[in-house]
């Protein structure tokens, strides 16, 4: 068996792009990190329903409709360059 090498090239100016208010945890008090119901993990705050107990989550947990729409917008280009992507390297045949 061959080994393969990677190279990673670190570039001191590179401006990481960081959407904190996207992220379901990030800049949020603990306090409304859990539901209500069953002081499970909220890992999301595009779904309505909590992913444990199935309650409606209140609205201070979910993203205010600016932030939906920017998000599912990030969703949806994601999800052309994947499609992009997974046509260049598809094989016909």
């Amino acid at each position: 068996m061959s080994a393969i090498g990677c190279e990673i090239e670190i570039r001191k100016d590179a401006t990481p792009v960081i959407f904190p208010e996207y992220y379901s945890r990030v800049g949020t008090p603990a306090q409304q990190r859990h539901c209500p119901f069953c002081e499970s993990i909220i890992y999301s705050r595009r779904h309505k329903l909590c992913g444990v107990c199935a309650q409606e989550l209140p609205e201070e947990f979910l993203f205010n409709p600016e932030q939906a729409q920017n998000v599912a917008l990030l969703v949806r280009e994601e999800q052309q360059r994947h499609r992009a992507w997974m046509q260049r390297f598809s094989f016909a045949g």
